[in-house]
């Protein structure tokens, strides 16, 4: 639980908007009071995370191809935290590197840090504070004693870096002294366009 949380049952109103029909017929829908910003953060979390579980399933493969020792059953396991144990089982027992081996386990503790984020973001409910209304609550009904969790447009943000980072990491090792590169990207916007099709944001 990171410091922002507490006990203590916030002041929170509704996300949940419900959509009555004028035309008989239609279906009732239920929409949230996010604004587009928020919309965007959450699905970019969603998207960064995803590709960290990529990045770490080939590090793992990686460092398990140099010692010559098999790739651990659960390093592909449907539970995120056994896959993450699987990477600090190969890092604790095949890397003799104190430095490398410090590394590592830096980018298991980040990625830990960020895993708890990520599950509020997927898996808590969400509010928001009537006093303050650019502030969100996400609370965990899951587990015994209801824990809230504040968060604004800018720890979404801060969020969304950290998981970029630790992919970066995970996927391009830098050495000491190694200075940062641009991969060469093409963008599918400018392929759309190429086609004679609108930028696709502009749709």
């Amino acid at each position: 639980m990171s410091k922002g949380g507490t006990n203590r049952k916030p002041s929170h109103n509704s996300l949940v908007l419900i959509g009555r029909p004028l035309v008989e017929g239609v279906p009732w829908h239920i929409a949230f009071d996010i604004s587009d910003r928020e919309y965007m953060l959450f699905g970019s979390i969603i998207i960064y995370w995803s590709f960290l579980e990529h990045a770490l399933l080939v590090r793992t493969t990686i460092l398990a191809r140099h010692p010559k020792v098999s790739l651990p059953d659960d390093a592909s396991h449907h539970n995120f935290r056994r896959r993450l144990g699987a990477f600090r089982k190969l890092v604790e027992t095949s890397i003799r590197g104190e430095s490398t081996k410090n590394k590592w386990m830096k980018v298991i503790k980040s990625i830990e840090r960020a895993k708890a984020g990520r599950e509020s973001v997927a898996h808590d409910f969400w509010t928001y504070n009537p006093k303050r209304p650019d502030q969100l609550w996400a609370t965990n009904f899951r587990r015994r004693g209801v824990r809230s969790e504040p968060f604004d447009t800018s720890k979404l943000m801060k969020l969304g870096a950290l998981l970029g980072e630790i992919s970066v990491e995970l996927l391009y090792t830098r050495k000491p002294g190694y200075k940062s590169y641009q991969i060469p990207y093409f963008s599918r916007s400018a392929r759309h366009t190429m086609m004679g099709k609108p930028r696709l944001d502009a749709e």
